[in-house]
């Protein structure tokens, strides 16, 4: 009963712009290992390593966002491992009304609510693991998935995903293509590190099969070169008619 009760624990809290930061605790009482790594990554040391020059990710994801946001001018937006809100400052809010963050990591969100949790839309900040909890996430125009799928099982991501698009519905995935470097690059900052042990490459043909098995279409692709010799390579992606 101590589990369930645990599981099912919520902590709201609403501001006066409408924000709610939604808690949910049961992600923190499995014994996951995935879960655990994240855990003991600081938002300070995330953002450092990502920000870092040699690295260029953050700010790289960022305008990928940036770009996606204009164009589709969503009224309602999810954005999977959203971490602080990377991009959320494009987000023109005199249009869109709700924004929903998940991510496994707790100090994230609460670093996430702080920076955006007083703006005119609604935000909706969820700490849970999406691919193995019922995040009860209604459909959205707009699904940002940036360097998410490395950490997931694909197929079972993919599923979750369909169920909140609409037909009309955009879906932007961004994976890291390493060429030959190492998944966690070298800035000095240890906590990142252990990452490599829970991440995997994403193989560009089995991501698109995957895909199309999903009823899911690529509608473009563009590749971003980063400084350390990798690319980040982003997909808009829809319902196939």
């Amino acid at each position: 009963w101590r589990t369930m009760r645990t599981r099912l624990r919520r902590r709201r809290k609403r501001t006066s712009s409408g924000a709610i930061r939604m808690i949910e605790n049961n992600v923190y009482n499995r014994k996951d290992k995935s879960a655990n790594l994240w855990e003991g990554i600081s938002c300070d040391d995330y953002n450092r390593h990502m920000k870092d020059p040699a690295v260029f990710q953050s700010q790289t994801l960022g305008e990928i966002f940036k770009k996606c946001a204009q164009e589709i001018q969503p009224k309602s937006v999810l954005v999977l491992g959203c971490t602080d809100g990377n991009g959320f400052e494009h987000i023109d809010e005199n249009i869109t009304r709700t924004v929903t963050g998940i991510d496994i990591n707790k100090s994230f969100l609460d670093k996430c609510f702080d920076r955006f949790g007083k703006k005119k839309y609604a935000l909706k900040l969820v700490c849970c693991d999406f691919e193995k909890d019922d995040c009860k996430i209604e459909t959205v125009d707009f699904v940002s998935c940036a360097l998410f799928l490395e950490y997931v099982d694909i197929e079972k991501t993919f599923d979750k995903i369909k169920s909140i698009m609409k037909p009309t519905s955009v879906l932007n995935i961004v994976i890291q293509r390493n060429n030959d470097n190492e998944f966690v690059s070298e800035t000095g900052i240890k906590s990142l590190e252990s990452l490599a042990a829970i991440a995997a490459e994403i193989n560009q043909a089995k991501l698109c099969s995957y895909l199309e098995k999903s009823g899911i279409t690529v509608e473009s692709s563009e590749i971003y070169n980063l400084p350390n010799g990798k690319d980040l390579i982003s997909y808009c992606c829809q319902v196939s008619a």
